[in-house]
Order: structure tokens, then sequence, then C-alpha cells
């Protein structure tokens, strides 16, 4: 089946990630507190269904999109099954904490996935995802310089934001990253001046 006629995105197209499968809630509500309940309940699981029944377009820049934004989903799972169509995939306004266990991509090159809870990023994030060029993880849950290390195994990454997360305030963070990621063009919507050689030596 085609996808729709081109759609005029103003959004950046960003990376695309997986995560490892969760357990069905169900089975665990009796011995939640009911706030619990409500929060598991609430969530929707990534699957197949889900993942073709969501909007995919040609965006602004013809590149083929998958928009699953809003669906309050915790985990990457299953994604697998999008069978590698899509050069975008946005996982925007989600409940994502970890960025992990994807299957192997070779055509992925942007993830978008704003506005989520990331803490962990998978060490290994490159061997699955080699094409990467695009990642926006503005607004999320990452506070210390290590834990944006795994982006460093990205081998195309080029595009990158973390704004709104708590490691921009570390001191040298602008610094650290771009000695971490020697192919950034662009860091937080800025241009990256690969000069680095104020950089304390590890």
């Amino acid at each position: 089946e085609k996808p729709p006629a081109a759609s005029p995105s103003p959004r950046l197209p960003l990376l695309g990630f997986f995560f490892s499968p969760s357990p069905t809630a169900t089975p665990l509500l009796a011995t939640r507190s009911p706030l619990q309940t409500a929060a598991a309940a609430a969530m929707v699981r990534l699957n197949a269904d889900l993942i073709w029944k969501s909007p995919h377009f040609f965006n602004a820049i013809k590149e083929r999109e998958l928009d699953l934004r809003g669906n309050k989903i915790a985990i990457i799972e299953n994604i697998g099954a999008t069978e590698d169509q899509f050069d975008t995939i946005d996982l925007s306004d989600n409940e994502i904490v970890k960025l992990e266990n994807f299957p192997f991509m070779n055509r992925l090159g942007t993830l978008l996935i704003n506005n989520n809870r990331i803490t962990r990023i998978n060490p290994n994030l490159g061997e699955f995802l080699p094409k990467m060029h695009t990642l926006v993880l503005t607004n999320n849950r990452l506070t210390s310089l290590a834990e944006i290390d795994p982006l460093a195994s990205l081998p195309k990454l080029q595009f990158l934001s973390l704004l709104d997360n708590t490691v921009t305030k570390q001191p040298d963070y602008r610094l650290y990253v771009i000695h971490k990621l020697k192919h950034l063009r662009l860091l937080d919507f800025k241009k990256v001046k690969q000069q680095v050689d104020s950089f304390p030596s590890e």
C-alpha cells in the first residue's frame, strides 16, 4: 500500500529506535496502588497494529516518515514491524525512559524523541542504527555527561539536540559533546566549530 501524498511538515526529521518488550500490565494490576494502576492502564504498547495504523507520509524533505507522537508509549518495542521502510520516525511526546533494543535498521536516518523521559541510552546503539544522522532528544531527563557517551557509537551522527536536559548545565558540556562526537555539524541548533584544543585531556 502506497503512503499518502506528501505532507508539508515543518518539523525536523530525526532518529529511530527500538526498546525491549515489556510484559503485559494486566496481571500486575492487583498488586499496584490505584495511582500505579491508572498509570499502567494509560500506557500504550507499541505493536505492529499501532505502527501501521499511525500516520506515515513523505515529509517536507521528501523522506518517508512514521508519526508515533503522543501515544503514551513507555517502551520502544516491535519496531521491526516497520520492516525498515522509514527514513524518519517521530516518537515525540511519549513516556519513553530508555533508548535501547533496536533491531538493525539500515535505512533510518532521523529520530525525533523529544518530550519523553529518557535517562538511559544503549551503549551499542550505533551497531543497530548505522545511518542515523539526526537525533532530537530535547526535553528528556539526561543529567550526566556519562549518560550521553553512548551517542558516540552512532558513526554518522551530525545533528543532535539535547536542549532542556539537565546535562546541558554541566561544565564544559558543549566542548565535551563535540570532543566525543567527531562528525557533529549542529549541536542544540548551533553550528559546531571543531575547535576543542582547550578541552581537558582525558
